[in-house]
């Protein structure tokens, strides 16, 4: 599934405090993506590496107090909606 204006992936702040979007391109390169709740600004980095993953990971971290008591299933409902 693809979005279209970037609001799955901006409503992490609703769950936690900062978003890290990782992804591999061409040449064995690492892309990762560091995003911080209430900062406007976002940083990139690219390292080259000998093993590379297929796919895209997004680790929300920390959670915030009142979703630390919520099942992943449930969070993944949310944001899905």
């Amino acid at each position: 599934m693809q979005g279209e204006f970037g609001i799955g992936l901006l409503s992490y702040w609703n769950i936690g405090e900062g978003l890290t979007v990782t992804c591999f391109g061409k040449n064995n390169t690492r892309y990762t993506m560091y995003m911080r709740r209430g900062e406007q600004n976002y940083r990139i980095d690219e390292r080259k590496v000998l093993v590379t993953d297929r796919g895209t990971s997004l680790t929300v971290s920390p959670l915030l107090a009142g979703v630390k008591n919520l099942s992943g299933e449930k969070i993944q409902n949310y944001l899905a909606s």
